[in-house]
């Protein structure tokens, strides 16, 4: 309130539009609202953003047909995407060098190291490295695909208004009360794009006869993300194995959890040796529970936030998202047309959202 009446200084007299983006930007929760965690980014030009991802290269492939460990002088995989010359291949016990690929063919002539036993199709190449022989020719490294991703701005808007009636009441409407209206059509709006933000659906019509839409993470997530697997009983074992798949078949990097209340439970109720509690306190019943361990050593940071799907459960850093306002467009208020008997204030600015590292976000859904 201090903050605004700084900015507002007026509610009855003519004024211009004025910006409250930065005050609405310290409003927000940090705790339980996702909105209050990410990066409020720069401004874009275009009601359509797009960015770049790079795809991530795989750990490894499988055998396409058998491999001979007395005679074989090369190997056929499923995929040579992520091999080079001089890539380190593991093939069962068989340790091999690549010398050369043929992308048509999908073999890979190669030097034994080991040349271990036989091993037949289906079976795992794990790719463990890059052994370059000291004063050969430079030879490039295998090129970062580069995924385009875009999303669309969406208007956000509310308004304020008092009847003749209410402005003619002294005691009924003053700078205090309008800025206190103003505060809560504020906090309405920021609940309104925290559920855009995971729910959004993109929409990009081609005029003006339809709104733009912003697809929110759990639509840029089933477009681009990580890892998806199907639902699934909630055990230890079994989230723990999840997060090891996320973290070296995906890349996915992030020491975040979110998820909503409900769901929060699930980890309150596990055994303390798996999770870090905050402010413990013998004399108040119940507990928070700030961070999980993982059998594999991830310690993870649980988020709680009501607008998340029940039983979803995202492992994502909520730094990888910016919430980015159109040029001109940050959130504003202006006096509108009245007339004789009602005045009204709009409330309104224009966001899309941007996820950094989305094909490694992923995501647990319990059965």
């Amino acid at each position: 309130m201090s903050n605004l009446n700084g900015v507002i200084t007026s509610y009855d007299e003519l004024m211009n539009k004025v910006n409250v983006s930065e005050i609405f930007k310290e409003m927000l929760p940090q705790y339980d609202m996702i909105l209050g965690f990410i990066n409020q980014g720069s401004e874009i030009t275009s009601t359509k953003y797009e960015w770049w991802l790079d795809k991530a290269l795989p750990n490894g492939t499988t055998l396409g047909a058998n491999y001979t460990a007395a005679t074989s002088d090369d190997i056929t995989v499923a995929n040579v995407a992520g091999i080079r010359v001089g890539s380190i291949l593991k093939v069962g016990t068989a340790i091999l060098r690549a010398t050369a690929i043929n992308s048509t063919t999908k073999v890979v002539d190669v030097v034994k190291i080991e040349a271990g036993a036989d091993a037949t199709t289906g079976d795992t190449v794990d790719f463990i490295g890059v052994g370059v022989i000291e004063g050969t020719t430079y030879v490039d490294s295998d090129s970062i695909q580069k995924e385009k991703v875009y999303n669309v701005t969406q208007i956000f808007e509310d308004f304020i208004s008092f009847t003749k009636t209410q402005l003619n009441v002294e005691q009924e409407v003053n700078i205090d009360v309008f800025l206190l209206e103003l505060k809560k059509k504020m906090d309405r709006l920021a609940k309104q794009m925290n559920r855009t933000i995971w729910h959004g659906v993109r929409v990009a019509p081609s005029d003006n006869t339809a709104p733009r839409l912003l697809g929110g993470v759990q639509y840029l997530v089933n477009e681009h993300g990580g890892y998806k697997p199907s639902a699934t009983a909630f055990t230890v074992d079994n989230f723990d194995e999840f997060v090891r798949v996320a973290r070296n078949t995906h890349n996915n990097a992030s020491n975040e959890i979110w998820m909503n209340s409900t769901t929060y439970k699930k980890f309150t109720a596990l055994d303390t040796t798996l999770i870090r509690l905050e402010n413990l306190d013998t004399v108040r019943s119940g507990r928070r529970v700030q961070t999980y361990l993982t059998k594999f050593g991830d310690v993870l940071t649980i988020n709680r936030d009501e607008d998340i799907p029940n039983n979803h459960i995202y492992l994502l850093n909520s730094s990888d998202l910016y919430w980015r306002p159109l040029r001109g467009d940050e959130l504003s208020t202006a006096p509108v047309g009245a007339d004789d008997r009602l005045k009204k204030w709009h409330i309104s600015g224009q966001y899309t959202l941007e996820v950094q590292e989305l094909n490694t976000i992923s995501r647990f859904i319990c059965s």
